[in-house]
């Protein structure tokens, strides 16, 4: 099974590899970095993300215009992509606590997504996500707005 798992995975690589360049998009924001140095216009925040702010700037494309931020992880219970992955939404507890603190540690605004956006059991609601774990189109203006906040506090 391993053996052909990975021959999936290198046929698939090598056949999308010929297709675009960069197959794993480790240079996704090259050119928009050598813009910001070559122009010296540097951001006063940074967001960081995946797919979820994919999305987001795809949904919302007017708020990436005017702002730029470091993201938090939302909940999410199950990856449907990879049901192996257990405790998905428990890890992702552990894991914004880690931010928290470290947040806290070193006097950096942290923007917890999780507490607005969790229900009861540490996922995303329907009404929030569609498939749960990436943010529906509306959902992004109440992350808009935690994250607004946050940048009012991180630049006071």
């Amino acid at each position: 099974m391993r053996k052909t798992t990975f021959i999936i995975l290198f046929t698939t690589m090598t056949i999308f590899g010929f297709l675009q360049e960069d197959w794993f998009w480790f240079n996704r924001y090259e050119a928009d970095n050598e813009r910001i140095v070559r122009n010296g216009e540097y951001p006063e925040v940074v967001f960081m993300g995946n797919s979820i702010t994919e999305y987001w700037a795809l949904y919302h494309p007017d708020f990436f215009s005017e702002h730029h931020f470091i993201s938090s992880i939302p909940p999410c219970d199950f990856f449907m992509w990879n049901p192996a992955i257990q405790e998905a939404a428990q890890t992702i507890v552990e894991i914004n606590a880690r931010l928290r603190d470290y947040a806290k540690a070193n006097g950096i605004v942290y923007v917890d997504y999780h507490s607005t956006l969790a229900d009861e059991h540490n996922a995303f609601p329907k009404k929030l996500s569609d498939d749960g774990c990436h943010p529906n189109p509306d959902t992004y203006f109440i992350m808009e707005e935690l994250v607004l906040k946050a940048i009012g506090e991180a630049l006071k």
